[in-house]
């Protein structure tokens, strides 16, 4: 599936489409260059979910647990694995227990440097600019 954002407006609107989709248990890879997007993306997606803290990007910490007050999820995990050296260095953080947790939704910036050690049911979300425009691109596996 694909989906022209031309705004802000029209990345938020995706990010709270997809939010409304969201069950708890899914983890969500996204990719793309630096400034794409991602981080934007994300921070639409967990206050479309419910989460009330200000969502940056853990780059630094890696791994970011917001809690959220809501029926069924109870957890938004972000990670960034931008800084990251092999998908090894994820796995020692003991992110692999986080994919399989069904009250949390999972994100992972830059998911691509990390591929080896992701579950095989990610969503993957490809970020790409254009000169006035981004393209997102969903892949289910």
């Amino acid at each position: 599936m694909k989906y022209l954002s031309k705004s802000l407006s029209d990345t938020k609107k995706f990010a709270v489409k997809l939010a409304r989709q969201l069950r708890g248990g899914e983890v969500i890879g996204l990719i793309g260059e630096l400034g794409s997007g991602k981080t934007t993306f994300t921070q639409y997606l967990a206050k479309a979910l419910g989460v009330k803290q200000k969502v940056n990007s853990p780059t630094f910490n890696i791994i970011k647990v917001y809690k959220i007050k809501n029926l069924k999820i109870k957890n938004f995990i972000h990670i960034d694995a931008y800084r990251l050296h092999a998908p090894k260095d994820l796995a020692a953080l003991g992110a692999q227990e986080y994919f399989q947790n069904k009250n949390a939704v999972t994100v992972i910036e830059w998911a691509d440097k990390v591929k080896p050690i992701l579950p095989k049911n990610i969503t993957l979300i490809k970020f790409r600019l254009n000169k006035t425009s981004r393209l997102i691109t969903i892949f289910r596996h």
